[in-house]
């Protein structure tokens, strides 16, 4: 499912602009639609392909453009062919992640949602460390 185009309409456009605005100027750096949509198709890619290269400090990072999906949806985006792209990335990223006791990431100002409590299966020896040395467990499901 590489380089989905999604078609939204205007309305939706409208609300999506507006997160990445308030998004944007928190990251001080610009955020497109193109930019989270890919983003989070490139990092499920990296975990089924394995994330042997990345270190635990990227991955959150990695995470975020999950994160702004999910105030997509909360904000009201039903978009059908929207909702089918990400289902189907969410599968694969879960399927190819174990659950962890705890988040990666506490964000203080939010609910912590599924996908900061997953890490990807096929990790190097330096993240597997690291995840260690903080004491997370992978749960079995």
């Amino acid at each position: 499912m590489n380089n989905v185009k999604i078609i939204f309409t205007d309305e939706e456009l409208g609300i999506i602009n507006q997160i990445l605005e308030y998004r944007s100027k928190i990251a001080k750096y610009p955020m497109t639609i193109d930019y989270v949509l890919s983003g989070w198709e490139k990092l499920v890619d990296l975990i089924c392909e394995g994330y042997n290269k990345f270190t635990v400090d990227e991955y959150p990072n990695d995470l975020f453009t999950r994160e702004i999906i999910h105030e997509m949806t909360s904000a009201g985006i039903d978009n059908a062919e929207f909702t089918q792209w990400q289902l189907y990335l969410d599968n694969c990223f879960k399927n190819n992640t174990y659950l962890v006791d705890k988040p990666l990431m506490n964000l203080t100002d939010q609910q912590q949602n599924w996908w900061w409590y997953r890490i990807p299966k096929s990790i190097n020896t330096q993240f597997r460390n690291v995840l260690t040395c903080y004491g997370f467990r992978i749960i079995m499901e």
